[in-house]
C-alpha cells in the first residue's frame, strides 16, 4: 500500500524522494508474552484472497471474496477485520510521525471501503486513546491514482533537468507549467540553452 506525506501542499515520498510502502510495522500481538511482533500489513485484494484461501482452502476472486464478506460470511469478514487491525496500527504510526490533518487511502480500497473505513476510524481512535484528529478518507481519484504518480514523476524530472542545467551553467527558462494540488505537473514546458 503506497504512502506519501502531504505537508504544506507538497508530497514527500520517503528517502531520497522515493515512494514507500507501508509493509511492516510493530504491533501488539494476541499472545500474552509481553513481546511485540513484526506483522505484515495487508492491503491489497490479492492479500485478502490469499488469506481467505489459507483459512478455508477455497479459491475465490477478489470480487467474490468482497461480496461474501458483504453478505456476512464469518471467515470472509475475518480477513477484512485482520486487515483493518494491521492497517490501523500502520496509520497510527504515520499519524504520530507526521501529525497529518488528513490520511487519504488510494487504489483498490475504494472497492471494499464499506468493509473497512468506518471500522478503521474507530480502531485508530481507540489505539490513540481518542487523541487521533486526522480525517481518514478515500481518494476521489479512484483508478486515476496512477496519474498522480505520473504527475509527481514529471515534477521530479523537471527538477532534475533544472538542477543539472544550473550546475552546468546553462541558461534555463521555465515557459509554462500546470501544477497539480500535490505538487506534480500535468504539463511543463521549459528551455535549456548552452554548450
Amino acid at each position: 500500500m503506497g504512502m506519501g506525506a502531504l505537508l504544506e501542499g507538497r508530497i514527500y515520498r520517503g528517502n531520497k524522494g522515493k515512494s514507500c510502502e507501508i509493509k511492516d510495522v510493530v504491533v501488539p500481538f494476541d499472545k500474552d508474552d509481553g513481546y511485540n511482533r513484526l506483522v505484515h500489513i495487508m492491503g491489497s485484494r490479492d492479500t485478502f484472497v490469499s488469506s481467505y484461501f489459507a483459512k478455508t482452502g477455497v479459491s475465490l476472486s477478489g470480487k467474490e471474496l468482497t461480496d461474501l464478506a458483504r453478505s456476512g460470511e464469518v471467515t470472509a469478514l475475518s480477513v477484512f477485520t485482520e486487515a483493518v487491525k494491521s492497517l490501523a496500527f500502520a496509520l497510527v504510526n504515520v499519524y504520530y510521525l507526521f501529525n497529518p490533518d488528513k490520511i487519504v487511502l488510494f487504489g483498490s480500497f475504494k472497492d471494499y471501503s464499506d468493509l473497512i473505513v468506518s471500522c478503521l476510524e474507530v480502531l485508530v481512535k481507540e489505539i490513540c486513546y481518542n487523541d487521533f484528529e486526522a480525517v481518514i478518507e478515500l481518494s476521489a481519484l479512484d483508478d486515476n491514482a496512477t496519474a498522480v504518480g505520473a504527475a509527481l514523476f514529471a515534477a521530479d524530472l523537471y527538477r532534475m533537468y533544472s538542477m543539472y542545467a544550473t550546475k552546468e551553467g546553462f541558461r534555463f527558462e521555465l515557459i509554462n507549467v500546470n501544477e497539480t494540488e500535490l505538487g506534480g505537473f500535468r504539463e511543463v514546458t521549459f528551455m535549456i540553452e548552452g554548450d
